[in-house]
């Protein structure tokens, strides 16, 4: 009971603090990248600066600001009292490790296309670097069947979003995701990059409807 329950907590602790999962590219992977690209010249200072600043800097600590610790301290703490209140209302015979199932950016199970494509459907291909897109501005027509195609070039995972729209594509380093929409009002959706740091740093861009 005691060995199950502090592995239980172990492993929470590992999915609620940032920085100790292995899945998906942190914040400060993201810092380095824009340093890379800086250090090549891809980037202005000014466009530098902007991302970077963007993204937020952590304390000396590398665990975030005082709130962000705070606000982590409590977490696990709460998980901690829910763990010991299932484990006595079940009983110490019929306690039992729950399963988690794998969380995190990078699980690969939209890669290859995340939603169904349109056989009529004009191809949109979008290129996903580490911190970009290319292009980062589309056009499509009302009502006419397009899809979009997420070619990841870089390094690392990445995801093209579009909340609006309810499409979601993912794709690993070298590999490609498509998926098919219709979209049946006019006006401007946005398309972004939902691993922690990469919208913030440039990997977003928008796709715009007309008649």
């Amino acid at each position: 009971m005691a060995v199950a329950l502090v592995g239980l907590v172990v492993v929470v602790t590992m999915i609620v603090v940032p920085g100790h999962s292995t899945d998906g590219p942190s914040r400060g992977h993201a810092r380095d990248i824009l340093d890379e690209r800086y250090a090549a010249g891809e980037l202005s200072t000014e466009e530098y600066h902007e991302r970077r600043g963007s993204l937020g800097e952590p304390d000396d600590s590398g665990r975030g600001s005082p709130p962000q610790r705070l606000a982590l301290i409590i977490g696990i703490a709460s998980l901690v009292v829910l763990v010991l209140v299932i484990s006595l209302a079940m009983g110490v015979g019929n306690w039992s490790m729950p399963m988690f199932g794998h969380m995190g950016w990078g699980s690969n199970e939209a890669t290859g296309g995340s939603a169904t494509t349109l056989p009529d459907g004009e191809t949109i291909v979008v290129e996903a670097g580490d911190l970009w897109f290319r292009p980062t501005e589309l056009d499509v027509r009302v009502g006419e069947p397009v899809n979009l195609s997420l070619q990841n070039t870089g390094r690392i995972f990445h995801d093209l979003n579009i909340a609006e729209l309810e499409l979601d594509l993912n794709a690993q380093p070298g590999d490609t995701a498509s998926g098919g929409l219709v979209i049946d009002s006019p006006g401007t959706y946005h398309y972004r990059c939902t691993v922690p740091g990469h919208a913030e740093a440039g990997m977003r861009g928008t796709i715009t409807a007309t008649r």
